[in-house]
């Protein structure tokens, strides 16, 4: 479990990222299961707070076979959640699966 001062410190660093400027698209759902070092270093977090600055709505739960993120929104701002987390040193993804689903509209982004 990340302390509070950890989780401050990332959500300062986050809220400092400089997002580019994503182009109006239609959104999509996609389910991403992301397989390896992936528990236990704050991934689940890292999404959650991302997630929610990029404005996506959907959730993120620890699976068995890994961690899984439902995300809604444009599909370049899930492409650059993507992109950011296999930049991350302390996350070792070695595989991500992608599935299309339809749309839920739902309007947050949460842990579960």
């Amino acid at each position: 479990m990340i302390s509070l001062i950890n989780y401050y410190l990332m959500k300062k660093r986050i809220a400092k990222i400089k997002l580019p400027n994503f182009k109006k698209e239609a959104n999509i759902r996609v389910a991403i299961t992301f397989i390896g070092k992936v528990k236990r270093v704050a991934f689940r977090n890292e999404v959650l707070l991302l997630a929610q600055r990029l404005g996506l709505v959907g959730f993120i739960e620890n699976k068995k076979v890994g961690v899984v993120v439902e995300a809604e929104g444009y599909p370049s701002k899930i492409n650059y959640l993507i992109a950011h987390l296999k930049t991350i040193p302390r996350f070792i993804i070695a595989t991500i699966i992608i599935k299309k689903l339809n749309l839920k509209g739902e309007k947050t982004f949460h842990k579960k």
